[in-house]
């Protein structure tokens, strides 16, 4: 159960943080959240609030609590400094007002807002409702990670599978590959074109080395082109 409203406190054996004196406002207002100070207990497996002077309160299951985080505004009124919980529920008995009235197709939510008479205990609070909210992941959020990653991977294989320049391991073939000058013939008329686009773009270096053997080799073949002077 997301949410349960109690009329006497549960057994709460070591909670991990608990802020007596502590007054909760609910939007959209409700008569689940008690209207007089209480005690919050941030247990290991959830939040509980209960008002002593009311005899009643409610517990919540973290993964209903979506978003929790201090807030400090206004700066210069540390009175109204707070610990803010969105919630992925409306608590029994929410009274919706014009403006916070939502279609059935949306998703309910509401608001919390926690002001512990200590407010040098907001930072503690926070941190304890973190460390909570990690020991009690959301079972359904991990369910829809792991089916997204699942359709992500499927994807990725059908684009591949609709790639022609991916050759799959099991269909390569080495002897579609030109590795000598002898295999140039066996290039099709596109190859032919790419091969002369390559080759027109393509420009080897000359080194200053590679010069002097190639003046060598023309002074080589002019003196085996000229005739012996006879004397």
């Amino acid at each position: 159960m997301p949410a349960i409203l109690l009329k006497q406190l549960p057994d709460i054996s070591g909670p991990r943080l608990s802020a007596p004196n502590t007054m909760i406002r609910c939007d959209p207002s409700t008569t689940s959240v008690p209207s007089k100070k209480g005690t919050l207990y941030i247990d290991d497996h959830q939040l509980v609030f209960f008002s002593e002077q009311s005899s009643s309160g409610f517990a919540l299951d973290y993964p209903s609590i979506v978003i929790h985080a201090v807030s400090r505004e206004p700066a210069e009124s540390s009175d109204s400094h707070h610990l803010y919980c969105q919630l992925a529920i409306q608590l029994p008995g929410s009274q919706k007002t014009d403006d916070s009235a939502q279609d059935d197709a949306d998703e309910a939510f509401s608001e919390l807002r926690i002001y512990p008479d200590d407010k040098t205990i907001l930072d503690e609070m926070f941190a304890a409702m973190s460390e909570c909210a990690a020991l009690n992941p959301d079972d359904d959020d991990e369910v829809y990670s792991d089916d997204e990653d699942q359709v992500g991977h499927d994807e990725d294989r059908d684009d591949e599978d609709d790639d022609p320049a991916i050759q799959p391991i099991g269909e390569f073939d080495p002897s579609n590959f030109i590795t000598s000058i002898d295999q140039l013939d066996k290039l099709t008329p596109e190859g032919r074109a790419v091969l002369k686009h390559l080759e027109s773009v393509i420009v080897l270096p000359q080194t200053q080395e590679s010069g002097r053997f190639a003046d060598a080799e023309e002074a080589e073949a002019e003196a085996e082109t000229q005739e012996p002077t006879k004397n």
